[in-house]
């Protein structure tokens, strides 16, 4: 729970718990302990009630209320990500570890409650492989398959 919050009033906010930081980019998978999310019930048919509203004006807002589907224009958003986020070079390389790293953290933590899920693999492992002909670097990892 939200720490020094009161819960009520938040509605489904005071379900999300701590989902950690971003740690500083430094690889997007760094983002706290994401175990418990797994548990996050989010009711969309009955959202919390705003405080200090009656129910004839929730009933008001309500029935005039709007819905907007979002879009988005995916190629602005890769130049945002690209030159925003990613402005060096080597950032890249750091996120497919980080992510492949997250991958190892999730099937270790699954193997606990669930001896069979490993199979015969014996360890966890990244590996690193590159090919100077195609100029090409493959990061592969016996993790959950993020």
């Amino acid at each position: 729970m939200l720490e020094g919050l009161n819960s009520e009033g938040l509605g489904d906010l005071g379900n999300l718990g701590n989902i950690g930081g971003m740690g500083g980019m430094g690889g997007m998978g760094d983002m706290g302990d994401m175990g418990d999310m797994d548990n996050v019930i989010v009711d969309e048919a009955s959202p919390a009630p705003a405080p200090g509203l009656s129910t004839d004006e929730e009933l008001l807002i309500q029935k005039s209320s709007e819905s907007y589907e979002f879009q988005a224009e995916v190629s602005r958003l890769m130049d945002i990500i690209i030159n925003s986020l990613y402005s060096q070079k080597d950032v890249f390389l750091r996120e497919l570890l980080s992510n492949s790293a997250d991958a190892l953290e999730k099937a270790r933590f699954t193997s606990v409650t669930d001896k069979s899920f490993l199979g015969n693999k014996t360890e966890l492992e990244i590996r690193i492989s590159y090919d100077v002909n195609k100029r090409t670097i493959s990061i592969t990892d016996t993790g959950v398959g993020m």
